[in-house]
């Protein structure tokens, strides 16, 4: 009897509460996140998603989710909003319609949740917590103690059944968002869907190549994949339960050659000219099979007559090889000028090649370059995100496959967007011969404190570094300076606590520091 699989994302990003800003991240992370989960190839999940509704419907439709179940089910439920907990610690999920100080009665209750997950007959359950807390505590809103996130969920009995929660952070840290909000920009998924997203999308979670990924390895990919681009954020995880809990299937599945026919094998293998002759023809042709065990097989036997005996067979072998090569086009992505926060047209990779050529996985290295699938399977759509910061960017796009990899060098240059409001950032600080001074900080404007997108400061009148960076009127910004050298290493200026600045609600607030005080 085989299972459903079913999604529920749930964002809100909007709140008639004045004292819980507006987040940039929750639209997009479900369209993204959905994306990938709705995909058969990937997470073959049925995908429903709500935005911005009001307490009552989430609850409503929860219980809805959860209810009527069976055993074979597969429940996954992901959370894009801010966090709040009252006085005793409890932790609740803000809706549209929460009111900091009516939790219990406005909020959906952590409690909630977990009740719901604990009574459903699903046998396995998986909950994605990307709670926002940041975004509620600096507007004001009490920043209470008490258990973390985590805890809000009781640990799942070894009941025969599967129950997780994987969350963006611990009790001490925030959930950065990804995207700034501006007039006509377009938010990027914050740092934990995005490490979900490509973990999923590009099979790189899948540690062991056996085209699933488990739990296990989804978590330890987004552990890593965070450390290294918000190391100010830990993700957690709670399981419970019995059996393997997969999560989704890998693009990444391995291509296991067919065994030849016996007949070819020997034609192959034989001291005759025209025996060798013919097995080559042979294998020229299965090469071309849309079954890709049998096309592997051919690839691999061709690979071994191209060092043979007789010197034509080599050349028709190693011609056959090389005819079966991945050619992608274009070999080379400029997506040329582009402003911050404008979308970026996607530029279209067709695969030319046969079937088994074309059956390779995209692996992106820069983080800004975003990809996805065509339905046609010929090819692959690539855009460029363009809530970074302005510069030049540059890097590659790996395609890997059976017959070998491709590597596509991508270039783009981000420009500044019109500013009407934002910081003027001046700092006061001394480097040596080949070190820069960047800015970074909370919101996505200064790179989410992901160091790696954060702002280089122009030193044309050094000692004194300067850069002027849009932000939104009203945002209330905490940042740090950061001295890089050509190596990449960082030194963070010595402070204890962050700076801040408030935007205006007209022009640009000037902020004029000195390293370390």
């Amino acid at each position: 009897m085989n299972g459903h699989r079913a999604a529920l994302l749930i964002a809100n990003d909007e709140y008639e509460d004045e004292r819980l800003t507006r987040l940039a991240s929750p639209a997009r992370d479900v369209a993204e996140l959905g994306r990938v989960l709705g995909d058969p190839k990937i997470g073959n999940f049925t995908v429903e998603t709500m935005r911005n509704a009001a307490e009552h419907r989430v609850r409503k439709r929860l219980e809805e989710f959860f209810a009527h179940r069976r055993a074979p089910d597969f429940l996954l439920l992901h959370f894009s909003c801010h966090g709040l907990k009252n006085d005793p610690g409890e932790l609740f999920l803000a809706a549209h319609d929460t009111r900091v100080h009516l939790l219990s009665s406005t909020a959906v209750s952590a409690a909630f949740v977990d009740q719901q997950m604990r009574e459903s007959r699903a046998g396995r359950v998986l909950l994605l917590l990307d709670c926002c807390y940041g975004g509620a505590f600096s507007t004001g809103v009490p920043r209470s103690g008490g258990a973390d996130a985590l805890q809000a969920f009781t640990t799942p009995p070894d009941d025969g059944r599967g129950r997780a929660v994987i969350t963006a952070s611990n009790a001490m840290q925030f959930a950065f968002e990804g995207g700034r909000l501006a007039d006509g920009s377009e938010p990027r998924p914050s740092v934990f869907t995005s490490a979900l997203v490509a973990g999923l999308a590009t099979g790189d979670a899948d540690e062991n190549q056996d085209g699933q990924i488990s739990l296990s390895e989804l978590y330890e990919y987004v552990r890593g994949w965070m450390a290294e681009r918000s190391p100010h954020q830990t993700p957690t995880w709670n399981v419970g339960g019995q059996g393997t809990f997969i999560v989704a299937g890998s693009p990444r599945r391995p291509i296991v050659p067919a065994p030849l026919p016996r007949d070819l094998e020997e034609a192959m293998r034989s001291a005759d000219y025209y025996r060798c002759l013919g097995a080559v023809t042979e294998l020229q042709e299965r090469i071309q099979e849309s079954d890709l065990a049998v096309a592997a097989a051919a690839f691999d036997a061709l690979q071994k007559m191209a060092r043979g005996t007789f010197p034509d067979i080599r050349k028709r072998a190693k011609s056959a090889v090389a005819d079966s090569r991945l050619a992608p086009e274009p070999g080379r992505l400029d997506f040329g000028r582009v402003k911050q926060g404008e979308d970026s047209p996607p530029h279209v990779i067709q695969l030319h090649g046969p079937p088994l050529a074309r059956s390779c996985v995209v692996k992106v290295k820069p983080p800004w370059l975003r990809v996805q699938s065509r339905r046609d399977e010929a090819g692959f759509d690539a855009w460029v995100d363009t809530a970074l910061s302005p510069r030049p960017l540059s890097g590659e796009m790996t395609l890997t496959g059976y017959v070998g990899t491709y590597d596509i060098p991508v270039e783009a240059v981000i420009e500044p967007a019109a500013i009407s409001t934002g910081i003027s950032f001046v700092v006061d600080a001394t480097t040596e011969p080949g070190e820069n001074i960047w800015v970074v900080g909370d919101d996505g404007a200064l790179g989410g404190w992901d160091v790696g997108e954060a702002l280089l400061l122009a030193s044309d009148d050094y000692p004194l570094w300067h850069v002027e960076v849009g932000i939104p009127a009203g945002t209330a910004v905490e940042y740090k300076y950061v001295r890089k050298d050509a190596s990449g290493a960082v030194d963070w200026e010595p402070r204890d606590t962050n700076r801040r600045a408030v935007v205006p609600d007209a022009g640009r607030y000037g902020v004029s520091d000195r390293w370390g005080e």
